[in-house]
């Protein structure tokens, strides 16, 4: 364990109220029995600093436990072991299959237990889901009849390989409980999901008054490849997916609205004059280069300093968000993005 995460397990465990943990029940049934925002607050506190009991990404992260612990209460369950079959994925939390089918399974307001039948073979193998609804629903029967195998796209997960049959019933039962009852697992997702389906890119396709500003901005000789974008709206700009999107779109553009962002400086348009644009831009890039002394070695140290971690491990994680957001090292970036990153690091937005 580096001296940082030593450091930061020690600062939550001195945040640790004692007294108020010790108001916590446990439970046969249920793991623990909280009974206020204090109490949970506390539960997660610990899982943080609870080290091999709980999964890396739980790990002095109190957040992230917070959010496990509260699942797994509403589910009646054990924070711990619920937190043990969690992972990050494409910066997700998710939850292992077994555990989402054995909740839903659980919650859904169905008479005993989920029907399961295959039929087909190989390519043209299917599952098919069937439960019949409690009283208080109607007791209709439902049922959910998954695609042909060989149409299933993609297929992440090993199981598709090594238990065919498992990973479809694991797909067949998460599209049950999502057609029928989505109200029972709301917001929660399996490994398989998010491994399957990334998150979907966002093309933000400019619309005619756009491209005049930058046929303008060309005109004057004014650079505005490097400035941080503006938030897309409807009436200046069209939302699209990439389905959606013409070929020459498909590039991926640069971040919008990142928090902090210096979105002061207006592009110049159409209405204004050529001589108005450049004295205001001038006047922007003056203001950006003097908002800050920002090098990237002095950000380094900043970080060094507010995370407690070496200038090696800064300077990778600086280095690693600037090329995420402006596709360059931390040292080609200009002075107003560096003011930009300063502003990040001062209001914890960039983690270890």
């Amino acid at each position: 364990m580096t001296q940082a995460s030593t450091s930061l397990e020690q600062r939550i465990e001195d945040k640790l109220d004692r007294s108020v943990a010790s108001g916590i029940r446990i439970s046969t049934q249920g793991g623990m029995l909280v009974e206020n925002t204090n109490q949970a607050m506390e539960v997660a506190k610990l899982m943080s600093i609870s080290k091999q009991a709980v999964p890396p990404h739980c790990r002095n992260n109190p957040g992230i436990c917070f959010a496990v612990a509260i699942q797994s209460w509403e589910w009646a369950m054990n924070p711990f072991a619920v937190a043990n079959k969690s992972y990050v994925v494409n910066d997700r939390l998710a939850y292992e299959s077994a555990l989402y089918n054995a909740v839903a399974t659980r919650r859904a307001p169905v008479d005993g237990r989920l029907k399961i039948t295959y039929a087909g073979s190989g390519d043209t193998r299917q599952c098919t889901v069937k439960a019949k609804l409690n009283a208080a629903e109607g007791g209709d029967d439902v049922e959910y009849t998954s695609p042909q195998f060989k149409t299933i796209q993609p297929k992440n997960s090993p199981l598709w390989k090594n238990d065919p049959d498992q990973q479809l019933f694991y797909f067949s039962v998460r599209a049950f409980v999502r057609r029928h009852f989505a109200d029972v697992m709301m917001g929660v997702y399996t490994v398989d999901e998010l491994q399957d389906n990334p998150p979907m890119e966002r093309i933000v396709v400019e619309n005619e008054a756009e491209s005049r500003t930058k046929k303008l901005a060309a005109t004057l000789g004014v650079d505005t490849t490097d400035k941080p974008g503006k938030t897309a709206t409807a009436t200046d700009a069209t939302t699209v997916t990439a389905d959606d999107a013409e070929p020459e779109q498909t590039a991926e553009p640069e971040p919008v609205n990142e928090p902090g962002a210096d979105l002061d400086e207006d592009e110049p348009t159409s209405t204004e004059s050529a001589a108005d644009a450049k004295a205001e831009n001038a006047a922007a890039e003056k203001k950006a280069t003097n908002k800050t002394s920002s090098t990237a070695d002095s950000l380094i140290a900043l970080y060094c300093e507010k995370y407690e971690v070496d200038s090696e491990a800064a300077q990778a994680r600086l280095d690693a968000y600037a090329m995420k957001m402006k596709k360059k090292p931390l040292a080609d970036c200009d002075a107003r993005y560096l003011a930009n990153i300063e502003y990040q690091i001062t209001e914890g937005n960039i983690k270890p």
